[in-house]
């Protein structure tokens, strides 16, 4: 009986973490938001993005659209597929 109760003690104690860790992938995933693949812990509406060195690294999309030398508009993006937006704000594509 003695180890029925330690099992069920055991038991009980890993459901609580269990729970406890669902609840936390939950605060995750509603940071991360339905539109994202990643975010930052030090700064959630970064991203995290492959860098020139080859390494993952935190990070904003920053995209201009010029015309002869002219800003004609600019964007600071949280993905890093961002030629739909900037077609969809400025009517042209880069």
């Amino acid at each position: 009986m003695k180890q029925v109760q330690s099992d069920k003690a055991k038991l009980d104690r890993d459901i609580k973490k269990t729970k406890n860790k669902l609840g936390e992938v939950d605060e995750k995933l509603e940071c991360r938001g339905e539109d994202r693949n990643s975010y930052a812990n030090t700064d959630s509406d970064a991203t995290l993005m492959l860098t020139k060195n080859d390494k993952l690294g935190v990070g904003y999309n920053v995209q201009m659209v010029t015309e002869n030398q002219a800003i004609m508009g600019f964007g600071v993006y949280q993905d890093r597929e961002m030629i739909a937006k900037v077609e969809y704000n400025f009517g042209m594509t880069p």
